[in-house]
């Protein structure tokens, strides 16, 4: 088993009609959340990474490769999970 760390780009998105943001995630697309700050948005959107990717695992679903981070994106971490790999 190994330890990994993954990071995923996410995109906050002003939310014009309710106030904050909502953040997607372009690599894992039913990662979706909101928060009323960009502060609370970064630790709604590990805890929305992490369900996610932790739902993808489950399902025996692959993990897609990151994208390249773009200007305006913030890189958000996923708690380090365990990954069961064949050697």
């Amino acid at each position: 088993m190994v330890k990994t760390i993954l990071a995923y780009p996410a995109i906050f998105t002003p939310d014009t009609k309710d106030g904050g943001f909502v953040i997607t995630f372009p690599d894992i697309p039913e990662a979706i959340t909101q928060a009323d700050s960009i502060a609370m948005g970064l630790e709604e959107a590990t805890d929305c990474l992490a369900e996610a990717i932790s739902g993808r695992l489950r399902l025996c679903k692959s993990l897609p490769t990151p994208s390249i981070l773009k200007n305006g994106h913030y890189l958000i971490y996923c708690p380090s999970i365990t990954l069961n790999t064949k050697g």
